[in-house]
């Protein structure tokens, strides 16, 4: 049976840790960032996002790339952010429908008390991907993340936007407009 394991759940520890949302286009983009926003780029993709967040790509918690919103104030001890998690299922035969269905399962399991409030297939950037927006429980803070899972020549990109649940709404414009932003690069 296939699972998506790496360290006991790439997924969940992305949700848990920096959390993510997805959406992608498969051109490299020539134009440039909006004003007050800067890009990201690496060998395989390109995301922009707000001048006042901040890049963090350290994979320590299992994501590939974090963005974080600026701290409110020095006791801010929650970031609200939209995250990257790339998956290699080259040789696995995984279809969208398989990972949605696992990774919604892990959700569950990992977190017994996530409502899921949206179960969608979608299109971004004209790439069909799956939607799921939730809520749940960690440690001390109620939060919401808003996921996309896409699946492109065998790898899983998984954008994942989590905020407070409080603050969703406030930091909501500019997380979609991260996740809208992400583009891989032709690297033919």
């Amino acid at each position: 049976m296939w699972h998506l394991t790496s360290n006991k759940s790439t997924i969940f520890i992305s949700i848990i840790t920096s959390f993510i949302l997805v959406s992608c286009d498969n051109s490299t983009g020539t134009t440039k960032p909006k004003d007050g926003w800067n890009r990201f780029t690496s060998d395989t993709y390109q995301i922009d996002y707000p001048q006042d967040w901040e890049i963090n790509e350290s994979t320590e918690h299992g994501t590939d790339l974090a963005i974080l919103s600026e701290k409110v104030n020095a006791d801010d001890q929650f970031r609200e952010n939209v995250n990257l998690v790339i998956q290699n299922l080259k040789g696995k035969r995984v279809s969208l429908d398989k990972y949605t269905e696992v990774s919604l399962a892990q959700i569950k399991k990992q977190m017994p008390d996530a409502k899921i409030l949206i179960d969608e297939r979608v299109t971004l950037n004209n790439i069909p991907c799956h939607k799921i927006i939730y809520t749940g429980n960690h440690v001390i803070y109620d939060v919401k993340f808003e996921q996309y899972f896409m699946i492109i020549d065998e790898i899983a990109y998984v954008l994942t936007y989590t905020s407070h649940d409080e603050n969703y709404e406030m930091y909501k414009d500019d997380a979609f407009s991260i996740i809208n932003s992400f583009s891989l690069k032709d690297i033919n």
